[in-house]
């Protein structure tokens, strides 16, 4: 309510605003005009829509709709303005916007819109939600459950056998759909005024509220795993004010940013499928932390000067403090156990975070450009650090081991100079340095130094050809220790905090020989080398290019298409640790490597027409993008059996779109639509394809759990359109 008050509060200024300036008197005023253009539309899908991937976005309505509607009104000389636009009212990716104001001196702005991500069309669940986050099963079910799970129906075998034709009947016959979709609203303000050319001042607060279900995994260990349709209900409110004044060469604006995150539901709770009643190493219920309710607030001061006619000083600092502080939730919610005491009652959780940057830039002589700059980031963590002196694991059985919370805090600061020189009116060239020191609280690393070197050559040819070639190297080195813990393999180096060495190099063609033929080449190619990180990320390797055309045939005829090409690979090395007799088991033979490659490739392809220059034109376009990842693992020749990998079945992607359509012109500012598109999707993803509510039948590892079963079908959609433009 306080929001939509405030967001009243700004259209009445505004409004106000509109009729505060003072008529002149005996001075005829001009009219006003209006104008705007009204498209509807009605179109027919065929084929197989159902796949969420269709409609993750966006809603393809079949039927009459209002497309698009947009009304202004223009007072003339007075420089007032009002503007009225909404897209596809009514549909599920709506959205609305009301402008008002005078050139020059203020504008008001009221903007509305909402945005469905449709995660699943699929999913099923064999829980009942009781209340905003908690998820139940008939104490009848969860008993049957229960005695099939401890059930040995093959004594002979190692391990209990479970009926996993009788366990999954009851999880199939209960599973019903459920809806696996988040819907974002948004409402939002702001006004900005202009005061005598040298001073502005600006208000904004948008509320977005995001409601719907999102799958999130629960678990009582490996074997006993429930995904559940978590709630959402989140609000998230910002609130923005800021304030310029200039004067001369010089600028100040002082700035504040607030947020405030609101979950109507602190935590979930489920019931355990295969437990009735809480006991000491079975609970029969479980819950977990959803995202906590938080603020942040955020102070800005930029300026900027001029220093004689050549040279400009920009600076800017800005303070934030991030807090939340929600209960802790106790360690169980097993009734059999008694929850070990918490250190703390709620989180306390605050983090302060502060940003200061200078830029000196000059042009001391001709065709001589520097720039120097300092940036420093500093994220202080002031959460308490908490000792818990024991934990429970898995809602199931007391670990009597101290666990410490680690508060993680970093500063980083950079420092660099650029060069930049024109040879000649042709060529340019610009040479620069940078250091990058980053220092670290609660890591395993405490400090690390990049430094950085880079260089570009352009050539341009007067307005035909801009070619560019650039090229970069770093160097980041670890200053002291690694200190890893005594879990990790002791070689282990996370990528983030590792001795590095990167290089790149880009290059860009830009060629239009005449007014009808336009080229634009760009290749980027990236290396990442951690050749003292033995185990962990050892190197990638990224590559890209593309390639995009256009093309007159004549006046009336156009064609463009192009090409993208993308590549990424990470090489990444491990070892099989088997824990023999309490010892951990280290051995070299044990080692195993994985290398991870993405490739996506996309095409596209269109042309224009105007058969009737002003009253007939034809358009057609089609692209289509190829993307797949693997995973290759292997391991070291001659390596114990045990440690033997398995690589990962190739993923796959496909989807392809052709549009066509037919415009043409039927009267005074009003326009006929004739279009189709046809939308292609495949995928092949062995992680999802196969899901279903009870993968006891596939997976020896699941026969006591349940999951929702959503997957994210292939679809193929033909969608004829007609549709009216009126411009009035």
């Amino acid at each position: 309510m306080r929001l939509f008050s405030i967001a009243a509060g700004l259209a009445l200024i505004a409004l106000l605003s509109l009729g505060v300036s003072p008529a002149v008197a005996q001075e005829e005023q001009p009219e006003a005009t209006w104008e705007g253009s009204l498209v509807v539309g009605a179109q027919v899908l065929e084929g197989d829509p159902d796949s969420s991937k269709f409609e993750e976005y966006r809603e393809v309505p079949s039927g009459a709709w209002l497309d698009a509607l947009r009304v202004e009104r223009d007072e003339g000389k007075t420089g007032r303005y009002v503007l009225f636009e909404t897209i596809h009212p009514g549909l599920r990716d709506a959205s609305a916007t009301l402008r008002m104001g005078e050139y020059g001196k203020y504008k008001a702005e009221l903007y509305w819109d909402k945005l469905p991500h449709l995660l699943a069309t699929n999913g099923r669940t064999i829980f009942n939600k009781v209340s905003g986050a908690t998820l139940v099963l008939p104490d009848a079910v969860q008993a049957d459950l229960q005695e099939i799970a401890t059930t040995d129906i093959d004594p002979d075998t190692s391990g209990t056998q479970i009926d996993t034709a009788a366990f999954g009947a009851i999880i199939n016959d209960l599973a019903r759909p459920t809806p696996l979709q988040v819907n974002r609203e948004t409402l939002a303000a702001s006004y900005r005024r202009d005061v005598n050319g040298k001073s502005s001042y600006s208000a904004s607060i948008s509320n977005e509220r995001r409601t719907g279900a999102m799958p999130i995994a629960g678990a009582f260990g490996f074997t006993n795993r429930a995904e559940l349709p978590a709630p959402v209900d989140y609000r998230t409110q910002d609130v923005n004010a800021d304030t310029e004044y200039r004067r001369g060469s010089g600028v100040l604006r002082l700035a504040y940013w607030g947020s405030f995150f609101e979950n109507e539901n602190a935590a979930l709770r489920w019931d355990n499928p295969i437990s009735a009643v809480d006991a000491s190493g079975a609970s029969s219920s479980g819950q977990l932390a959803l995202p906590p309710s938080n603020k942040a607030h955020t102070l800005s001061l930029t300026g900027a000067l001029g220093l004689g006619s050549t040279t400009r000083l920009t600076a800017a600092l800005s303070k934030s403090r991030w807090t939340q502080n929600e209960a802790l939730l106790p360690h169980t919610v097993n009734t059999a156990l008694v929850s070990p005491e918490l250190p703390a009652a709620t989180a306390d959780a605050a983090v302060k975070s502060s940003l200061a940057e200078v830029v000196l830039t000059s042009r001391p002589a001709s065709g001589l450009s520097l720039t120097a700059r300092y940036r420093q980031r500093t994220l202080r963590n002031r959460t308490p650090q908490l000792v818990f002196e024991s934990w429970v694991l898995a809602d199931s059985a007391f670990e009597d081991e101290e666990i410490e919370t680690e508060p993680i805090s970093f500063q980083t600061r950079n420092a660099s100079l650029d060069v930049g020189w024109d040879l000649g009116s042709r060529m340019a060239l610009r040479l620069g340095a940078e250091r990058e020191t980053w220092r670290r609280v609660h890591r395993e690393v405490r400090r690390t130094d990049e430094d950085i070197v880079r260089a570009s050559l352009d050539y341009r040819s007067s307005a035909t050809l801009l070619a560019r070639v650039s090229l970069a190297r770093s160097q980041r080195d670890i200053e002291g220790t690694y200190e890893g813990g005594e879990l990790n393999l002791p070689q282990l180096r996370k990528f983030d905090e590792a001795d590095r060495d990167r290089d790149t190099v880009g290059f860009l063609l830009d060629y239009s020989p005449c007014d009808r033929l336009s080229t634009v080449l760009t290749i980027n190619l990236a290396s990442n080398d951690y050749e003292n990180s033995l185990f962990g990320l050892r190197d990638d390797r990224t590559r890209d290019a593309s390639l995009d055309l256009s093309y007159a045939l004549d006046e009336a005829t156009s064609i463009f298409g192009g090409v993208s090409v993308e590549r990424l690979r990470y090489n990444m090395e491990s070892r099989y640790r088997p824990v023999v007799s309490g010892v951990v088991i280290d051995d070299p033979l044990n080692d195993w490597t994985s290398i991870s490659t993405d490739d996506v490739r996309t095409y596209w392809l269109g042309w224009n027409h105007s058969a009737i220059p002003g009253k007939l034109n034809w358009d057609v376009s089609l692209s289509f993008t190829d993307g797949k990842g693997r995973v290759d693992a292997f391991g070291v020749p001659g390596g114990a059996a045990q440690s033997e990998p398995i690589p990962f079945p190739t993923v796959r992607y496909k989807y392809a779109v052709l549009g066509t359509g037919v415009n043409r012109k039927v009267g005074n500012e009003r326009w006929v639509r004739l279009g189709y598109r046809y939308e292609k999707y495949d995928e092949t993803d062995f992680a999802i394809d196969v899901m279903q509510p009870y993968m006891g039948d596939i997976d020896s590892g699941s026969t006591t759990s349940v999951y929702l079963g959503a997957t994210q079908p292939d679809y193929n959609v033909h969608v004829f359109t007609v549709s009216l433009q009126q411009k009035f």
